[in-house]
């Protein structure tokens, strides 16, 4: 039975590497990172990075908030996975607030996100 595809282990990771950065650099990812928000989600941009502002401000893991201060005047809400949140507002306290890190972070995961599903088709 002859096989359709090549199995190249070895050098599986730098193909997809290379095609990975080449699709960035084709979509303008340098670029877009250093953007503010925009587009047809900008206000989910805005809000994540909100969120991640008002961490860096000292709110507690446990007590997200936004710059919108809504009824009650303290600006709390929900927020589905903190995490990122938390971790881009303890890394801007540092940095200050510079949005391709939160771009950044999120490139990372998915770029990892991507590696994972490769590993499980291959």
């Amino acid at each position: 039975m002859k096989k359709n595809w090549v199995y190249m282990p070895k050098i599986s990771y730098w193909i997809f590497l290379i095609g990975y950065l080449l699709l960035a650099w084709i979509y303008q990812y340098p670029r877009i990172m250093f953007e503010l928000p925009q587009s047809l989600h900008q206000w989910r941009q805005a809000d994540c990075l909100s969120l991640a502002s008002n961490y860096q401000g000292g709110n507690d893991f446990f007590e997200p908030s936004v710059n919108y201060l809504g009824r009650d005047g303290t600006g709390k809400t929900m927020s589905e996975f903190p995490v990122i949140y938390y971790a881009v507002g303890k890394i801007w306290r540092d940095t200050g607030e510079q949005i391709c890190i939160y771009r950044g972070l999120i490139a990372f995961i998915f770029f990892w996100g991507l590696v994972a599903v490769m590993r499980m088709v291959e």
